[in-house]
C-alpha cells in the first residue's frame, strides 16, 4: 500500500460515511480518487448542476453557498475531510448550493459517480450509512434556510400599477 492510499484510507475513516469500514476494503476505493486544487473564489460546484464527481475536502476553507432572490445564504463551511455533492448523487437532484473555495487555495479529492456507484453496490451498509447521514444534513440545512428568510416589511411592499 502507498503512501498517498495510506492517508487517504485515514482521511476516509474521519468520515462519518467511513469511520467503521474495514482498511482492505477502502484500499480499493482509495485508489479510484484524483487529488485537485482549487484558487480563492473558484467554485467547485455550481448550483443547479447534476453530479459528476463525488469530493472530500483536503484542505480549507470551502463554503457552500445558497442564492435565492432576497439574499446569498451559507448553508455550511466544508471543514476538512467532510465528503460533499453527495446530497445530489443521493436524491438524482442537482446540486442546491455552489460550493467555493474561501482560502488563497483549496485541495480536495475527487471520485467519479461511476467508481461511486460501484463501490456502493459492492458495500451497500456504506449506502445505508450515508443516506441516513444525509437525512440529518438535509433537515439541518431546511433549518438553516428556513431562519434565514426575511419576510418583506410593509414599507418594503412595492406597488404595481397596470
Amino acid at each position: 500500500m502507498s503512501n498517498v492510499q495510506e492517508m487517504l484510507i485515514k482521511i476516509l475513516k474521519r468520515n462519518t460515511f467511513f469511520k467503521d469500514i474495514p482498511d482492505d476494503k477502502l484500499s480499493n476505493f482509495a485508489d479510484l480518487f484524483t487529488l485537485w486544487i482549487a484558487s480563492k473564489n473558484q467554485a467547485i460546484i455550481l448550483e443547479w448542476r447534476f453530479p459528476e464527481e463525488i469530493y472530500i475536502a483536503k484542505s480549507w476553507k470551502f463554503i457552500a453557498k445558497k442564492a435565492n432572490w432576497l439574499n446569498s445564504i451559507v448553508l455550511w463551511e466544508i471543514k476538512e475531510w467532510e465528503v460533499f455533492w453527495e446530497m445530489s448523487y443521493f436524491y438524482r437532484k442537482p446540486a442546491v448550493a455552489s460550493v467555493i473555495c474561501k482560502s488563497d487555495s483549496c485541495s480536495y479529492w475527487k471520485i467519479k459517480i461511476r467508481d461511486f456507484d460501484n463501490f456502493l453496490k459492492a458495500n451497500p451498509e456504506i449506502a445505508t450509512k450515508i443516506t441516513d447521514e444525509l437525512a440529518k444534513r438535509e433537515k439541518q440545512n431546511k433549518e438553516k434556510l428556513w431562519w434565514n428568510y426575511r419576510a418583506p416589511k410593509k414599507d418594503d411592499d412595492i406597488e404595481i400599477n397596470l
